[in-house]
């Protein structure tokens, strides 16, 4: 609370000081507002016991998947919100992931989403909620235990892929162990 209490005193000082040039001290406090209203946002939603919504990237960050997206199509359980590692799905659940690395158009498991040989695919590894010592059977992976989220962004749509436990998506036949596919777009 001392933290607090010495920045928002400083604060305070530096915007008098600016308050002798009105449209220099709007911009600032419209800095400070844009900088802490997340902040309070989140928490606000932890306190009255919910989680938090996600916190869109930086301005000027690389292009991150944040937020609701919404099914185009047959989607395993309705919207899906992207809360930093976490794919909460509606009604599917939840898969919390980690980042395994970037596979491109070109590999033989992403021929299905017809990309260009030079496209980037983000691909995920399905791990353990916390708590839990095993990532459980998921209704998103017909009832079977999801291992990788394969995750591309293009021509205005996100295409997931989502496939069981296992060796990760290229070292085997992709077919066998592919579980589901899905098209979602931002709202």
């Amino acid at each position: 609370m001392r933290r607090l209490a010495a920045g928002l005193g400083f604060l305070c000082v530096v915007l008098l000081l600016l308050a002798f040039d009105e449209g220099q001290a709007t911009r600032a406090v419209d800095a400070v507002r844009a900088g802490v209203e997340p902040v309070v946002v989140r928490a606000g939603s932890l306190i009255r016991g919910g989680t938090a919504p996600a916190l869109p990237p930086a301005a000027g960050a690389y292009p991150v998947l944040y937020g609701r997206y919404v099914p185009r199509g047959p989607g395993p359980g309705g919207t899906v919100d992207f809360a930093g590692a976490e794919l909460r799905f509606e009604t599917g659940g939840t898969l919390r992931t980690r980042p395994a690395r970037i596979a491109y158009g070109r590999e033989g498991f992403a021929t299905r989403l017809n990309l260009r040989p030079e496209a980037q695919i983000e691909l995920r590894e399905v791990v353990p909620m916390k708590g839990a010592r095993a990532v459980e059977p998921s209704a998103l992976c017909q009832n079977g235990v999801p291992g990788w989220v394969a995750l591309a962004q293009h021509d205005g749509r996100l295409e997931i892929l989502l496939y069981r436990a296992g060796p990760p998506p290229g070292a085997t036949d992709p077919g066998l162990a592919l579980c589901g596919a899905w098209i979602y777009v931002k709202p």
